[in-house]
């Protein structure tokens, strides 16, 4: 029996937008930025002016994000005779994200970008794997991820009902992230030739933080087939793979906000890749 752990714990800033490089000159950098909230106040002057917000403030608004994890796991191998290798693998994990970039509208009439987004998510995965005898080796995986804002983005005094609703999201999942994923699978060699079959769940998610707009879940089906033979001086390596076996149909990504409510369209939905059949021959010196 083998037992294997191991604790991580991860503190850093996260900067988006210009501040995500090493500026080459930080003056000009900032600068840029300043220019750029100055001219998208001016042209929302009235606005902003109408609920008391001055220039000063939207660039007073500007904060870096900052995350904290902490991830733990543990792995159990124990050989039971007649019957093979037997592992688990559990994991967990948690973790905070302070000040992200918010863009909606606190009550104005505009969407604009604000630090004020908070979340934690934490989870755990299950991997387990199982070989009977030599050439056969199967595993399995479950994972569960929770995602969820920890409080409401400000609103102004004021605001309308609607834009007060759209903005109660805490304890709510982020849009695009799945609460359950798994997988299935397996490997089995004989002499030079190995086949790899494996199946893949995504749970449902939300599209926008107010949710009304469902994505279901799905399941695609993945096929490998290797060969491997030596060369004189070489080995040579022949692979097929049949990706999305069964041509299912879903919504692979979208490049959505991590706030994204339902009243924007700066998001587009993307079709997961239908059925591809890809062959490839490597060699190795």
């Amino acid at each position: 029996m083998i037992v294997d752990a191991g604790l991580a714990r991860l503190a850093t800033p996260t900067p988006s937008a210009a501040a995500a490089r090493p500026p080459a000159n930080p003056a000009i950098d900032a600068s840029a930025i300043q220019l750029a909230r100055r001219v998208f106040y001016q042209m929302n002057a009235a606005a902003f002016a109408a609920k008391g917000i001055t220039a000063n403030q939207l660039w007073q608004q500007i904060k870096l994000e900052t995350s904290a994890a902490l991830d733990a796991g543990l792995r159990w191998t124990h050989e039971v005779s007649g019957l093979g290798v037997f592992s688990i693998e559990p994991t967990g994990y948690v973790s905070r994200n302070d000040d992200k970039g918010v863009t909606y509208d606190p009550g104005i009439g505009i969407q604009y970008a604000q630090n004020v987004g908070q979340s934690l998510a934490y989870g755990a995965q299950l991997l387990g794997r199982w070989k009977p005898i030599d050439t056969l080796d199967i595993f399995a995986s479950m994972s569960y991820d929770r995602n969820v804002f920890v409080s409401n983005p400000p609103v102004l005094a004021g605001a309308s009902a609607a834009t007060v609703a759209g903005a109660n999201v805490t304890g709510t999942q982020l849009p695009n992230v799945p609460e359950w994923t798994a997988a299935l699978g397996g490997t089995w060699r004989y002499g030079d030739f190995a086949f790899t079959p494996v199946a893949n769940f995504t749970g449902s998610r939300w599209r926008d933080t107010t949710r009304t707009q469902y994505l279901s879940g799905y399941a695609t089906v993945d096929l490998n087939f290797t060969y491997q033979f030596k060369l004189p001086a070489a080995k040579l390596e022949a692979s097929l793979t049949i990706s999305n076996l069964f041509n299912a149909q879903y919504i692979g990504f979208m490049n959505n906000s991590y706030f994204q409510q339902s009243t924007l369209t700066n998001a587009f939905y993307y079709p997961g890749a239908p059925r591809a059949v890809v062959g490839k021959i490597a060699m190795k010196f």
